[in-house]
């Protein structure tokens, strides 16, 4: 008998399905653990990580990776997941695995597993094995994709393997595939979609109902509503089999499914009956990626889109008034946007926040937009080796322009290399305009911009135009840029409010220390154990509220710091304990508001001391406060 462990620190589908089947055979044990340190107490003999083509992914797949064969070293590693669709190589070779599995591994999963738990694998056997990468003295095997699941061996699943039963929340898919053509995703799935029948779902509803410990059910495809005719009679039948009241649901959309050109719908454009019909089957929350909230860089990033920015903010109106929270995953300006759309995306985004706070995930990514990462096989890589921009690495910003042909060239190097270091780039786009997720330098640019056009005598059809635009829409921009100013003061004079209540609540720091320093042993481990488990709640909470969650852990971040100074310098524990209490509250939270400029929600701390003029440019004030930054988050 083997020992599986899924390392995760999400809800995976994978590792669900994983488990179920690898324990239903009852040949073998399967563990899904969240952290490393679970990993090594284990001793397993193989550990399965999913990794995606994104850095963060990687530098975590690299870390965990490393660890293991440090301190496992007769463990050995099965990777799969996005990244070995897009450069399967590379990744391979870069995070040392032992085996990988390339596309839907549904199939192909039980296959690897009965050869490589034999005392010694036949590699000729598992060279027939599709989707399999595995060494072999040095050399890499790689084998097709299995083809993509028929609807009909969709259907066969057992998915009762889809379903995490460890939590009051399971994970289930109702189709593969996606038919849009947005241009930074490589539709890992393929782009035919395949739909399990409403029978069938509804029959996979009922089963899960039998768990009475579940109470949320998360459909973890990428879109619900790709039929409008379908949504409706899959809801419609949840309400009529009850299901409505034993579960909540939480679904992905798209927006353009939920905005009609109906006359009955004017002005609003918005399907209020979708929306009811939603709500009344128990839909609490639903997930879009809305990408930009600039009506032009919607359609450079989404061409197939028939949703504007405005519709996505009266949608998320429409649907937090009936209860259910939208979370708008959004990603930084195309390499072709204007800066000037930009600071419109920034400032309704922000409103966004600020008038439906109580309707959105105010998340990471809704906070912090996340940079595009160019992945093999989307519109905008394709783009990227044809040269129609430049491109940064996203791990080094400060290398300048790389180039597309290095990039391409290392899955041949990778190839042919048996040993050694493999990097791999993740580039980024460079903006033809030098837009950046910044509003105060997307205004700087326009300023700029507008000041070199002025003093251009001689300017060209193009530029005469162009100077004609920022001459008559600059006030609106300043406007704009104004207004996010103001609202971002209201973030920290709200982070200030919830870090003076969090001091209140253990009475002062110096007088928390001197507490502390008066506790047994014992005492004190449980207060640090229970000051831990703070900080772990704060970061669960991260996903709903992001900017409660950051404000919590610098919080207690300085909290542990301060009893760490109290432990290292315990013969100067009476002046520690004095010189916080000298401190007031107001240095406190100052000195914790400076540590978040270091932290990934470091939203613009060096806000503008007032509003930019109106009616005059503002290139030596934009360019005195972006001299006080000591680090760009964006």
């Amino acid at each position: 008998m083997s020992l599986f462990v899924f390392l995760t620190q999400t809800n995976s589908i994978a590792a669900e399905y994983f488990a179920g089947l690898i324990r239903g055979e009852g040949v073998h044990r399967f563990e899904i653990v969240p952290n490393i340190e679970a990993v090594i107490q284990l001793r397993p003999d193989f550990v399965l990580i999913t990794v995606y083509d994104q850095l963060a992914e990687h530098i975590l797949a690299r870390e965990w990776v490393k660890e293991i064969k440090d301190r496992l070293p007769a463990t050995r590693i099965i990777l799969g997941g996005p990244a070995f669709k897009s450069r399967p190589i590379s990744f391979f070779r870069s995070l040392k695995a032992d085996y990988a599995l390339r596309g839907e591994a549904d199939f192909t999963f039980s296959l690897l597993i009965q050869e490589i738990t034999k005392t010694i694998p036949d590699s000729e056997r598992l060279k027939n094995i599709p989707g399999i990468m595995f060494l072999k003295d040095g050399r890499l095997f790689m084998n097709g994709e299995y083809p993509l699941l028929t609807r009909n061996q969709l259907e066969a699943l057992d998915f009762s393997h889809y379903c995490d039963y460890g939590s009051d929340m399971v994970s289930v898919f109702t189709e593969r595939g996606c038919p849009y053509g947005c241009t930074f995703c490589s539709r890992v799935l393929g782009k035919r979609l395949r739909f399990l029948s409403i029978d069938r779902i509804i029959a996979i509803l009922k089963e899960i109902a039998e768990n009475r410990d579940i109470t949320r059910v998360m459909f973890s495809n990428d879109n619900m509503i790709y039929n409008l005719r379908r949504a409706n009679k899959l809801f419609g039948r949840i309400i009529e089999e009850g299901l409505n009241k034993r579960f909540t649901f939480l679904i992905n959309g798209r927006i353009d499914n939920f905005i009609s050109n109906d006359k009955k719908y004017a002005p609003h454009r918005i399907n209020v009956e979708l929306l009811d019909l939603l709500q009344k089957a128990g839909v609490k929350k639903i997930s879009f990626g809305t990408e930009s909230f600039n009506d032009a860089d919607i359609v450079r990033l989404k061409p197939e889109a028939r949703y504007t920015a405005v519709d996505a903010m009266r949608l998320t109106r429409k649907s937090g008034e009936r209860g259910i929270t939208v979370v708008h995953f959004v990603i930084w300006p195309s390499p072709d946007a204007y800066p000037e759309e930009a600071i419109e995306s920034t400032c309704r985004r922000f409103l966004v926040m600020e008038s439906y706070k109580d309707f959105i995930e105010i998340s990471a990514v809704f906070i912090n937009p996340v940079k595009i990462g160019l992945v093999r096989g989307s519109p905008l890589y394709d783009r990227a080796v044809k040269k129609d921009f430049q491109i940064k690495e996203l791990s080094d910003p400060d290398e300048g322009i790389i180039d597309i042909e290095f990039v391409e060239g290392l899955e041949n190097i990778s190839l042919q290399k048996a040993g050694g270091e493999v990097s791999i780039p993740f580039p980024t786009p460079v903006n033809r305009f030098r837009t950046t997720a910044d509003p105060f330098m997307n205004l700087l640019l326009l300023e700029e911009e507008l000041e070199t056009l002025m003093q251009n005598q001689s300017r060209s059809e193009l530029e005469e135009k162009r100077f004609r635009k920022l001459s008559k829409s600059i006030k609106t921009y300043r406007k704009q840029v104004n207004r996010i100013n103001r609202i971002i003061k209201n973030i920290n004079v709200e982070t200030k409010v919830r870090i003076k209540a969090l001091l209140r609540e253990i009475g002062g720091l110096g007088r928390f220390l001197q507490e502390y320093a008066g506790l047994p042993m014992q005492k004190k481990r449980e207060r640090l154990g229970m000051i831990s488990e703070f900080f772990n709640q704060a970061s669960l909470q991260g996903p709903a509220n992001v900017l409660e969650a950051d404000t919590r852990q610098i919080f207690y971040m300085h909290v542990v710091e301060a009893i760490r100074e109290l432990v290292v310098n315990s013969k100067k524990e009476k002046q520690i304990i004095r010189k916080y209490k000298r401190f007031t509250d107001n240095i406190l939270i100052n000195k914790m508001m400076n540590a978040r400029k270091n932290t990934p929600l470091h939203i613009f701390m060096n806000c503008l001391e007032k509003d930019l003029p109106l009616d005059r440019p503002s290139v030596k004030i934009l360019k005195r406060h972006l001299k006080k930054y000591e680090l760009n988050p964006w």
